[in-house]
């Protein structure tokens, strides 16, 4: 059922566009309006077309979006209107083809007003089209106010961001080549060191001796804050909390992995215990080892989360940041273990999606230090898999 010209008119006032227009004007507009209905996602005008009509919106909301290509359909907004907004006002001053496409976002009604009609309107009141186009000039006067503030901040922030990433740039060069160099040491001692206790011992020393110094070096050049590399204690309790709940069942699927393996024919002979310090719990050099173990992750944490994925982080750009930072940091790092073994590298790997995964949710180190040492402890010194994978 059509509304009466009367409400109609009561619902026009509200709109900017008809500001100082009288009631018995607005009655005559009135008189002139179509509703009209779009459901999500319709195109309710399109760029370059005649703007034959004015589109007030009643309910619903509209995006003006603009063409990228040519030969590509509208795709970068421009703005989000809402009720009680106009579109198509502009060509009651400049009757050129639209400059934008009008898209809705939810179900939408407008009340169209057709210019060929408010021009007929104008010709027998004249005051109505002025008063209109002098609420048109103040909008458009306000519209671009806004979009030079606007314009300003977004500037600003595009060049924060761009001096950001170059800086993210020239770090991660640095760290990338420093760890080429790390990997070529490592692989020449291994192909003249066999033993592979020997081999992890040797990388230890490479890691605390030549890699984090040299990348301890590159971060003091820089301008990020420790912060930015996960040291810090902000958030310590939520990110413990968390890492607990998610480790403990991680040492019980570890367990229930290790007691599986071990009803294979070939594994047969190990128990379910086969860690060095589950049959030799006093044994000076393996608890050295452990001592060692629990010294390096720290280590390993910073260089892995901290500073190759929290700098990916920054760097990279699109959908889906953390997790690509995550994947690449981890790839990076378990490359430099496959000079102990295959095997070893990959075992890496696995966890360091869930620890890098862990600290992406909070950016502090602490939890998923922790969470680390647990694991690799319980797997390697108690659990035991040193005889399944290597």
């Amino acid at each position: 059922m059509r509304e009466s010209i009367d409400a109609i008119a009561r619902k026009l006032a509200n709109f900017y566009l008809f500001a100082g227009v009288s009631s018995a004007e607005l009655n005559m507009i009135a008189a002139h309006v179509q509703t009209v209905d779009f459901q999500e996602a319709q195109f309710v005008t399109l760029e370059g077309e005649k703007p034959d009509e004015i589109f007030l919106i009643l309910e619903g909301r509209v995006e003006i979006v603009k063409n990228v290509s040519p030969d590509l359909p509208p795709t970068h907004r421009v703005a989000i209107l809402e009720k009680g907004n106009s579109v198509g006002e502009m060509a009651l001053l400049d009757y050129q083809p639209r400059s934008a496409s009008v898209r809705t976002v939810a179900p939408s009604t407008f009340y169209v007003l057709s210019l060929a009609r408010l021009k007929q309107l104008n010709e027998a009141h004249p005051d109505i089209y002025r008063v209109i186009a002098n609420n048109v000039e103040k909008e458009i006067c306000q519209r671009l106010r806004y979009t030079t503030e606007v314009t300003v901040v977004s500037l600003r922030e595009n060049l924060e961001q761009s001096t950001i990433r170059e800086l993210m740039g020239h770090f991660l060069i640095n760290v990338f080549v420093i760890l080429c160099a790390y990997i070529l040491v490592a692989e020449s001692i291994a192909s003249v060191v066999r033993d592979i206790n020997t081999n992890i011992i040797i990388s230890a020393s490479l890691l605390v001796g030549i890699l984090f110094p040299a990348t301890l070096i590159v971060i003091k050049r820089g301008r990020q804050s420790w912060d930015f590399f996960g040291l810090t204690a902000t958030n310590w309790r939520p990110a413990l909390g968390e890492a607990m709940a998610w480790t403990f069942p991680i040492l019980v699927l570890a367990l229930a992995a290790k007691w599986l393996t071990i009803l294979h024919p070939a594994y047969s002979h190990l128990s379910l215990f086969s860690g060095r310090l589950a049959q030799n719990p006093t044994h000076g050099p393996y608890l050295l080892q452990l001592c060692i173990y629990v010294a390096l992750v720290p280590v390993q944490e910073f260089l892995a989360r901290g500073v190759l994925q929290g700098s990916l982080q920054e760097f990279l750009t699109g959908r889906h940041v953390a997790w690509k930072a995550i994947l690449i940091s981890n790839l990076l790092f378990s490359t430099l273990h496959v000079h102990v073994s295959l095997s070893f590298a990959l075992l890496t790997f696995v966890p360091g999606i869930f620890w890098g995964w862990l600290y992406s949710q909070h950016r502090t180190l602490i939890g998923v230090i922790i969470s680390h040492i647990l694991i690799g402890a319980w797997i390697f010194y108690f659990v035991g898999v040193h005889n399944i994978l290597m």
